[in-house]
Formats: structure tokens, C-alpha cells, sequence
């Protein structure tokens, strides 16, 4: 993939090998892949070898108003070493997280747009209340979604109760 796409996506430690824009639904969808050649086992330390490639599917923070796929192709490893029990493992990335279906960009767009006022976002991320709220709670943000800011605590309401809370 060019240089301009690299730096479009601007994700550290990742290359983007496609970059597809769905006439269907208009969502970008983009395959991406590790630049790290790889570490030892977790347990033994031993270098392993690639057995498998799948492909993970993550939602990323919108781009130019569009909603964003992210198709990483991870590595899944195998110990060389007959004596450990690990047997094998996968790839894991900071900017993803273990068992997540959001990139970390994703959980920040979400977070900023609840805390400020209570604003939901848009159709663009296709999230639900339950995603957003663990978003905010993941970046360790605190705040008070009524609207009228005179609530004390942390007070989480639907978007749509927001308007009328505190009145």
C-alpha cells in the first residue's frame, strides 16, 4: 500500500495492505497487519513460527464522516519448544486490546462525544448506549450526563432521558 494511505490511517505498529471503500454502505474497510516480526513465547521465551493468520474484525473511530472496519490479519504462533505447555499463542496490540471489537481511537471518539454534554454520536459509529458507557469508564473518565451539571455524582442516563433530567 502507498505512503499516503499509511499515513492517512496513522495507527502505530500497524501496515495497511487495502484500503476498500464499500459502495454498498459506504463504510472503509481497511486490512491491516502488525510491523512487529514477533516475540518469544510468553512462557518459555522460545521464538516461535506463524501457524495461522486470521483476521479480526474491529470498529475504528470514524474518518471524514464514515464509519471505519479495520480488518487486522494477526499472527497466531507456535512454540518450538517440545517441553512447553503454552503450545501457542496470538498477537495482541495496544491499540486494539485483548478481545476487543473496537480500536482504542474508536473507545476515544466515543467517550469524548458522551462527555461533552451528553452528546451521543451519530449513526456513523453505530454504537449502543451499553458500548458507550463502558467506553467512558474504560478511559477512566468521570462526569455527569444530565445535562444540567447541578447533579452530584456520576449519573448515567439514556441520551434521550439527558434533556429532561434535572429540570
Amino acid at each position: 500500500m502507498d505512503e499516503v494511505t499509511q499515513v492517512l490511517f496513522d495507527m502505530n505498529g500497524f501496515r495497511v495492505l487495502s484500503a476498500v471503500d464499500d459502495p454498498l454502505d459506504g463504510e472503509l474497510r481497511v486490512l491491516v497487519e502488525t510491523i512487529d516480526p514477533g516475540r518469544g513465547c510468553p512462557d518459555c521465551g522460545v521464538v516461535g513460527q506463524v501457524k495461522q493468520r486470521p483476521v479480526v474484525s474491529v470498529r475504528d473511530a470514524t474518518s471524514a464522516g464514515r464509519r471505519v472496519r479495520v480488518r487486522w490479519q494477526k499472527r497466531r504462533w507456535s512454540c518450538l519448544e517440545q517441553s512447553c505447555e503454552r503450545g501457542s499463542w496470538t498477537e495482541q496490540h495496544d491499540e486494539v486490546g485483548a478481545r476487543r471489537r473496537t480500536t482504542r481511537r474508536c473507545r476515544e471518539q466515543i467517550a469524548a462525544a458522551v462527555t461533552r454534554g451528553g452528546l451521543w454520536p451519530k449513526r456513523p459509529m453505530r454504537s449502543v448506549w451499553g458500548g458507550g458507557r463502558r467506553c467512558v469508564r474504560s478511559l477512566n473518565t468521570r462526569t455527569c450526563l444530565t445535562g444540567s451539571g447541578r447533579s452530584a455524582g456520576w449519573v448515567w442516563t439514556r441520551p434521550s432521558r439527558a434533556a429532561t433530567a434535572g429540570s
